[in-house]
C-alpha cells in the first residue's frame, strides 16, 4: 500500500482515490500503489459521488456519515476525510485480497 494513498490528520484519515465511473461493479481495488474504486454509476448529478461514498462505507464499516469528499468532487481523483478513523485501522481493511 502506498503512503501517499491514506494520511492521518486531526479529524480522521484521508484517503487519495481515482474514481471510475460507469464500471460493471461496485468495488475498490489496488492498481499498483493507487487505489482505485469502480462504481456502476455514471458521473452526472452526483450519483458516482454518492456510489462512492456508499462503496467505502460498505467496506470498511463506517457509517455515510463519516465519509466526506474534501477534494475533486467533480474529478476522477479525489481525496476523501473518513471522519474518526486512524491510518492503523483502515490498512488491515484496505488490504485488498
Amino acid at each position: 500500500m502506498n503512503a501517499l494513498a491514506m494520511r492521518q490528520t486531526k479529524n480522521g484519515v484521508i484517503l487519495s482515490v481515482y474514481v471510475r465511473p460507469s464500471s460493471g461493479k461496485n468495488e475498490l481495488a489496488w492498481v499498483g500503489d493507487e487505489l482505485q474504486i469502480q462504481t456502476k454509476e455514471p458521473p452526472e448529478d452526483n450519483k458516482a459521488n454518492l456510489s462512492v461514498i456508499k462503496t467505502i462505507s460498505k467496506r470498511l464499516r463506517v457509517p455515510q456519515s463519516a465519509i466526506c469528499i474534501i477534494r475533486g468532487q467533480s474529478d476522477r481523483r479525489k481525496e476523501i476525510l473518513i471522519m474518526g478513523a486512524t491510518t492503523s485501522g483502515l490498512d488491515v481493511a484496505l488490504k485488498l485480497k
